[in-house]
């Protein structure tokens, strides 16, 4: 018990310094790695250019450290409403948090994927855009209870298509 209590205080020690800007608009998302599992990468990135309104692919990359014995990592994603969330919280529970509370303003369009048990994993996650055009994806890297990373990424969608007037 000690060792997770002390893991769980290195990582919200180390995911503090992660800065995620809050007005601008990413290209590539910023990503943390605890300090226990420092060969995790995870990445998020939107494939095309979808509108507002349209179904949209997200897709959740990264690799992952193996560990003895073999246990799959997973994968959760969200989405929210960067003007009421400004930032991706550090850890999982803070953003299971924010679906309790603030449940109107963020969505979880990925839950419990499989990454695997370590090496290199590409996740394409399908899901249906709101009118909602600036977002902000927080990806979380789980290890049975631990959070062994975490990755943000701010998208604008293109606008959606005007529907011609009725005559």
């Amino acid at each position: 018990m000690r060792i997770r209590a002390s893991l769980a205080a290195a990582l919200a020690a180390a995911t503090a310094a992660l800065a995620i800007p809050a007005a601008t608009t990413a290209a590539r998302s910023e990503q943390q790695a605890a300090p226990a599992y420092p060969n995790t990468r995870l990445a998020i990135a939107v494939q095309g250019r979808p509108r507002a309104g349209s179904v949209a692919t997200v897709v959740v990359s990264g690799s992952n450290e193996a560990r003895d014995p073999p246990i799959d990592y997973s994968i959760d994603l969200f989405v929210q409403d960067p003007r009421v969330i400004k930032r991706c919280p550090r850890s999982y529970g803070a953003e299971l948090n924010n679906v309790i509370n603030l449940g109107d303003h963020i969505a979880r369009i990925g839950r419990g994927l499989n990454a695997g048990d370590g090496g290199r994993f590409r996740i394409p996650i399908k899901y249906q855009t709101g009118s909602t055009r600036r977002v902000l994806f927080c990806a979380y890297t789980r290890f049975v209870t631990d959070d062994a990373a975490v990755a943000a990424l701010r998208h604008t969608f293109v606008r959606a298509a005007r529907r011609p007037a009725r005559r």
